[in-house]
């Protein structure tokens, strides 16, 4: 037997041993993140979303960061159903700032 021969034994066997640990792991996260997702979030929880945004234009003016935060709180849907199923409702956001065009 060549030593070539055993080389390409011992790291296809690696390779099969790292590929089972990872096909468990990718199994493992699924199977919880359904889990996860079928929890609902409870009612009055405050949901709070922060954009940072900076600027340099053209002329490598830096412009300071601007901050906006925004908070929605859940309330229960008159139409919510069954824990775990799709609510859709829809919003709409409108830029009023001076660079609304």
């Amino acid at each position: 037997m060549t030593t070539t021969s055993r080389r390409t034994r011992a790291l296809a066997s690696r390779i099969s041993r790292w590929l089972t640990l990872g096909a468990i792991v990718l199994l493992t996260s699924l199977a919880t993140a359904q889990v996860a997702g079928a929890q609902a979030t409870p009612e009055g929880t405050v949901i709070t979303n922060t954009a940072t945004a900076s600027y340099t234009d053209a002329n490598g003016n830096v412009y300071a960061d601007a901050t906006a935060s925004v908070s929605v709180t859940t309330r229960r849907s008159a139409n919510s159903g069954t824990a775990g199923r799709c609510v859709r409702s829809s919003s709409s956001i409108t830029n009023t700032g001076q660079w609304n065009r």
